[in-house]
Formats: C-alpha cells, sequence, structure tokens
C-alpha cells in the first residue's frame, strides 16, 4: 500500500522520498512514498539503489528535495534542513553489519539504547530480550568474529530494531551470507519485517530476496522509477529490459496496428488481440521454438537468428539468438542435443501469436 498524504504534504505515518543528488556525472531523481509495509529498491547495478538508502539516512546530502518521515522533516534542501544521522530515528543494517569489533554482541544491541540515555543495566536487558527474540540467546558475549555470518546479521538486525525506530533502512542485508545461510535467515528477517511497525526501505540486487521480503518493488534504473508494484505487477507486465530479465520474459517495445506491431528495434511480430498503438510485446522463452529447418505447421511468427550464447536454467537451457529481434529460448537438453547448437548456421524461430501479451506502454 502507499502512504496516505497529509495536509503538510507528508505520509501521515511514513516516509516520503522526494530527492535529486550528484554523484559526478551520474544523476538521481527518485519520488517515492513507503508506509506500514516493505518496499524493495531493485535495479541493475550502479542504478543508484544505495544512494537513495544513503540520502534517507543522512549519509549523502540531497542536491534538491526533501526526506519526510511521518512529521518530522529530515531534509529540505530549499529550506536548508538536514537533520544528522545520529537524530534520525532510523534503524539501519548495512551489507558488512558494522557492528563493532570490540564489543560483545550484546554491546553491540544495547549501543543504541545507552546513545538514547538508557543506563548501562537497562539497555544491556533490553538487548538480551532481543538477542533471545532473533535467536542468539547463548551468543550474547561473542565478539562479531566469533559469530557466524547468519549470527552477525541477526545481531545487527537486533540493534537495529532495539531501539524502536520510527523506520528501518536493509542495504543488501543478506548478500554477505552463504546460499544456505541465506534461504534461513531470509525466513527469519521476513517474520521480523512483517512484526515491525512501520516503513521499512530495503535495497536488493537479489530477486528471490525482493520477492520473499519486500510488499512492494520500485525499479530503478539509470537514476530514474521505471516501475512499481508488487511482484505480480512487474513481473506480469515488465516495462523495462531489467525488469523483463527479472520476470524471465523476452520483451519488445513497438507500434501496433490491426494485430501487427513494428517493433522500435527491428523486425515485426503478429499477435492476437494487441491493442492499436504504442505497446509493449512480451514473449516467454518456454514459447519460442527453435528449428534448423523452416517449421512447418502455422506459427505466424517466424525468423532466422545465429546462436550468441547457451546457460543452464535449472533442468533446462536458455539460448540466446543474434536476430530481428534478438531472442531467448529455453529447451530441453534433448531438444538442444537434437538441434546441434555447437555447429554454425542460421537457426528458424517460431512463436504463435496466441503466446505474445501485449499492453500499452
Amino acid at each position: 500500500m502507499t502512504a496516505a498524504i497529509g495536509t503538510a504534504g507528508s505520509p501521515a505515518a511514513g516516509l516520503l522520498v522526494d530527492i535529486r543528488a550528484r554523484r559526478g556525472t551520474f544523476t538521481l531523481a527518485v519520488a517515492l512514498e513507503v508506509g506500514d509495509e516493505t518496499v524493495a529498491i531493485v535495479g541493475p547495478n550502479g542504478a543508484g539503489k544505495s544512494t537513495v538508502l544513503r540520502c534517507v539516512a543522512g549519509l549523502t546530502a540531497p542536491t534538491a528535495g526533501r526526506v519526510v518521515l511521518g512529521d518530522r522533516v529530515l531534509d529540505d534542501v530549499d529550506r536548508r534542513v538536514h537533520v544528522p544521522v545520529e537524530h534520525r530515528d532510523l534503524g539501519i543494517v548495512f551489507q558488512d553489519y558494522l557492528l563493532f569489533p570490540h564489543r560483545s554482541a550484546l554491546d553491540n544491541v544495547a549501543f543504541g539504547l545507552r546513545a538514547r540515555g538508557w543506563s548501562t543495566r537497562a539497555a544491556r536487558d533490553e538487548a538480551r530480550t532481543w538477542l533471545a527474540r532473533v535467536g542468539l540467546t547463548d551468543q550474547h558475549a561473542l565478539r562479531p568474529a566469533a559469530l557466524s555470518g547468519g549470527q552477525a546479521q541477526r545481531v545487527a538486525l537486533a540493534r537495529a530494531l532495539a531501539t524502536e525506530p520510527a523506520a528501518l533502512l536493509l542495504d543488501e542485508p543478506l548478500a554477505a551470507l552463504d546460499v544456505q545461510a541465506r534461504h534461513h535467515i531470509r525466513r527469519q528477517l521476513r517474520e521480523r519485517l512483517a512484526a515491525f511497525d512501520g516503513p521499512t526501505l530495503l535495497v536488493t540486487h537479489d530477486p528471490i530476496e525482493a520477492a520473499t521480503l519486500a510488499d512492494r518493488l520500485v525499479v530503478l534504473e539509470d537514476g530514474r522509477i521505471t516501475q512499481t508494484g508488487t511482484i505480480d505487477d512487474v513481473t506480469r507486465r515488465p516495462r523495462s529490459a531489467w525488469a523483463a530479465r527479472l520476470a524471465g520474459v523476452n520483451l519488445y517495445r513497438g507500434r501496433a496496428s490491426g494485430g501487427l506491431v513494428a517493433l522500435d528495434d527491428g523486425g515485426q511480430l503478429i499477435a492476437a488481440g494487441a491493442p492499436d498503438g504504442d505497446v509493449f510485446a512480451a514473449v516467454p522463452p518456454r514459447a519460442v521454438a527453435l528449428f534448423r529447418q523452416h517449421p512447418s505447421g502455422t506459427p505466424r511468427n517466424v525468423w532466422t537468428g545465429v546462436v550468441d550464447g547457451v546457460e543452464s536454467y535449472g533442468d533446462r537451457l536458455r539460448v540466446h539468438l543474434a536476430a530481428s529481434p534478438p531472442v531467448t529460448a529455453e529447451i530441453t537438453p534433448a531438444a538442444a542435443a537434437e538441434l546441434d547448437l555447437a555447429r554454425a548456421g542460421e537457426v528458424h524461430v517460431a512463436v504463435k501469436a496466441t503466446e505474445i501479451t501485449t499492453y500499452p506502454q
């Protein structure tokens, strides 16, 4: 859900980010709202995902715009408002966790409470409670070097939550974990986020992490938001090449007329029921058939290309073809052997008109 906007132009109980920031020749321009939900910022490397989080955290100053949390203005460039990091009431978990190496797990969690004026005894008692909540009762005396990656992640999360922050910021929180630990910790993190009463902004490059932890996605590319919605919204109707890769489909832009789509980058497709006008055309790789000879039957779309890459995809293979338009097909190893893909030469591509999904740009 999206936060409601009050009369003052800030979320009634959430986070409003409307900023521009420059880093060398790169310009970030982002406007988003986060209510009582987890929103994942996803996109390719270098898109500006971590810069958004650093601006919200107060670690990077925006060059224009504002950041508002509830009824508190954290940044307003025009009014020269900038609240320091330590006064923003945020819980922050970075990719490398940034635990104090000379402090125990208990004192790492207690640190934020002590900084807020709690007595040592009260802070440690509360820290013990939080370590128990994340399953680390027996590790309270260990220093970070003695913790596993999953244990360190849970200490960092407990430290972020112990101060009862108004919002959570998570920057690639599971990236430092091995695959086996990541599955277990992801489930625990989802439970903690579901119990958190406030906005959470998550930066991740992992589509599984985004799908399992977030209520909503914000796709960021080259410093701009290109799509927002649930994981189902984004994967059903991707609006960029990156989102199409996330969804696992071939995505084309073109102009449709009478069911014929003239593609912007060359070639054309016949798509059943295509609305007239500027459209996206999405083709699932499993709907793409490959042949060494021109196919018989009634496929409405047939063109030729050459293989320029093959990769494993579960128990199948994804075959990338240089063609007009370029296309990725998903086939079985048996089909790949029959096609003898290592042999040079043209490959015929066939796609039924009924297998192409079109929607307005």
